[in-house]
C-alpha cells in the first residue's frame, strides 16, 4: 500500500470502548473495539498505509523517539478514524471523519493548516480481553483502572512540561503566566481558583487561572471541558 513518514504527540482527551464477541478457536471471546482522541503535536513521527480496500489508513509503523510513539496511545494497526490540525487560527472544532477517504486525502488533511502546532486524531483498534481481566471481580477491575488512569495522568503532565504547556494556558507557553503571590480567589472539590497575569502581543492581560487538584480522580478532565467551554464563549 502508499505510504508516507511523518513526525508528532501529547495527550489524550476521550476514550470509547464497545465490546462484542467473536469465534476464535472454538471459543467464544470478548473482543473490544477501542477508540482513542489523541492531541499530537507535529511532527506526528509514524508511517501511514493504504487498507487494503483503498479506503483509510492504519498505522504501518512509529518512528523510535518520535511524537506519536510518545503519545504512549498510538500503536501499529491502528486505523486512523478522523483527525484535524489544533493550537491555531483556523483549526476546526470538529474532527473531520478520515476512515473512508483514500490514502492521499487523508494525508492531505493532515497537512493542513500548518501554522497549527499540533494534530488531534481518533484512532482505533480491536483487543481482546485479556484473561486476568476476566477473571477480575468488579471490585478489582475498578482498582487496576484507576491504577491505570493514574499512570495516564502522569505520562500526561510529563509530555505537557517537555512541551513547556500547561493545562490552563490554551495554547501560550506557560511561562507567558504568572501567577499572583497570595492571590487564590477560590477552591473547590476538584480545582484551585488564582488570580494572574498573561503576556500577549498585545501587552499584559489580568486572568483567572484555575488549577486541576491533584489526587483527585476526574479533575483534569473536568478542567478540559471547563476551558474548551470557556474557549468557545
Amino acid at each position: 500500500g502508499a505510504r508516507a513518514g511523518l513526525q508528532q504527540a501529547a495527550a489524550t482527551e476521550a476514550e470509547e470502548d464497545v465490546a462484542f464477541q467473536r469465534i476464535k478457536n472454538g471459543n467464544l471471546v470478548n473482543v473490544y473495539t477501542r477508540r482513542s482522541e489523541v492531541e499530537v503535536e507535529r511532527p506526528l513521527g509514524m508511517v501511514l498505509a493504504s487498507r487494503p480496500n483503498g479506503k483509510g489508513v492504519v498505522v504501518e509503523e512509529l518512528v523510535d523517539g518520535g511524537n506519536a510513539q510518545k503519545s504512549r496511545k498510538i500503536r501499529v494497526d491502528d486505523l486512523l478514524v478522523a483527525c484535524a490540525p489544533t493550537g491555531g487560527e483556523g483549526a476546526p472544532e470538529e474532527l473531520v471523519p478520515c476512515d473512508e477517504l483514500p490514502f492521499d486525502d487523508v494525508m492531505g488533511l493532515l497537512g493542513a493548516a500548518p501554522e497549527c502546532p499540533r494534530m488531534r486524531v481518533l484512532v482505533e483498534r480491536e483487543e481482546e480481553a485479556s484473561a486476568d481481566i476476566e477473571a477480575l471481580t468488579p471490585e478489582q477491575r475498578e482498582k487496576r483502572m484507576r491504577q491505570e488512569y493514574w499512570e495516564d495522568q502522569r505520562a500526561r503532565r510529563e509530555a505537557r512540561w517537555k512541551s513547556g504547556q500547561t493545562a490552563n494556558t490554551l495554547g501560550r507557553p506557560s511561562k507567558a503566566i504568572t501567577v499572583k503571590s497570595g492571590t487564590i480567589l477560590g477552591e473547590g472539590s476538584f480545582g484551585k481558583v488564582f488570580e494572574g497575569t498573561m503576556r500577549t502581543e498585545e501587552g499584559e492581560v489580568a486572568v483567572v487561572l484555575k488549577r486541576a487538584k491533584d489526587g483527585v480522580f476526574g479533575a483534569e478532565e473536568l478542567l478540559t471541558s471547563e476551558l474548551k467551554i470557556s474557549a468557545g464563549a
